[in-house]
C-alpha cells in the first residue's frame, strides 16, 4: 500500500525538474511513533515545497539495526559490525571504505601493525574537530 502511494506521488506532472536548487526547511525533532508506541526522533531536512511537490528519500539510520545500512568510514564498519551478528531484519548493507577486518586490514593497522599514517590522522582529525560546526562561520 505504501508502494502504491510513493508510485502514485512519482508518477505526479508537477515534479520539481532536476538540479533545481530549493529552499530547504530542517525539523530538529521529527517524531516517527513505532507500531509498540515507542518514539523515535530523526532530524529531516526537506524542500518547503515538499508537502505539494514529491522528492526523493534518503533515510540514514544508525546505529540500530534496521531493514538496511549504509555508510562511509565509521558507518561503514558499524553497518558491517551489525551485519556479522545477523540480526533477522537487516537484508543489506551498504559500506564504503571500510572492511571487515580492522586490525589486518584497516587505514589504522595492516596485517596486525599499527600504521605511521594513524599519527597524521590523529592530528588531522584533531583539528577538523576544533573547527567551528557551522561552515558559515569558518573561513574554508
Amino acid at each position: 500500500m505504501a508502494l502504491d502511494k510513493i508510485r502514485r506521488a512519482s508518477d505526479r506532472a508537477d515534479m520539481t525538474p532536476p538540479n533545481t536548487l530549493l529552499d530547504i526547511e530542517e525539523d530538529p525533532d521529527f517524531g516517527i511513533t513505532l507500531s509498540d508506541g515507542c518514539r523515535l526522533s530523526a532530524r529531516l531536512w526537506r524542500p518547503v515545497t515538499a508537502s505539494e511537490t514529491p522528492v526523493p528519500l534518503i533515510l540514514e539510520y544508525l546505529p540500530n539495526r534496521a531493514v538496511g545500512m549504509m555508510g562511509i568510514s565509521w558507518g561503514g564498519f558499524n553497518g558491517l559490525q551489525v551485519a556479522a551478528l545477523t540480526p533477522d531484519p537487516l537484508k543489506a548493507v551498504i559500506t564504503l571504505c571500510s572492511t571487515v577486518d580492522r586490525f589486518a586490514d584497516d587505514i589504522h593497522y595492516k596485517g596486525g601493525c599499527l600504521l605511521n599514517e594513524s599519527l597524521g590522522w590523529g592530528a588531522t582529525m584533531w583539528a577538523y574537530s576544533s573547527r567551528a560546526p557551522d561552515p558559515a562561520l569558518r573561513d574554508d
